[in-house]
């Protein structure tokens, strides 16, 4: 499952990079319009708070009984048990490093999508 979850992770942040990518070819020839512009010009603020509020996301083990939360999404990070003892391994610094990758370009797909989006006709 671990290996699962990493590689669509890998292919998120593949696909954020070139949406990055596609927004700066948008920008520079002035495809967007102006909401967009402004909304470009501030989109590491949106990313660089969903990279703060994702160290706060838990939530419990699927299938435990235990009382083991998880921390960390869509990569686990690190697991904490009903006692506050944690669970962290080889894995624990490049998964906070993916998941914060994945949450900083999120907002390059929202772009994205955006750029992608049929214009109205101005009539």
């Amino acid at each position: 499952m671990f290996y699962a979850l990493l590689a669509i992770a890998a292919l998120m942040i593949i696909g954020e990079i070139f949406s990055e990518m596609a927004n700066r070819r948008v920008r520079r020839e002035g495809f967007g319009s102006e909401k967009w512009d402004t909304a470009h010009r501030w989109r590491w603020i949106l990313g660089v708070s969903f990279v703060i509020l994702s160290v706060f996301i838990t939530y419990p083990m699927a299938g435990d009984t235990s009382g083991h939360m998880v921390v960390g999404f869509p990569l686990m990070v690190a697991a904490f048990d009903e006692a506050g003892h944690d669970y962290v391994g080889p894995f624990t610094a490049p998964s906070f490093l993916a998941n914060a990758l994945i949450w900083y370009f999120l907002p390059q797909i929202m772009l994205f999508i955006w750029a992608l989006a049929p214009k109205p006709s101005g009539k």
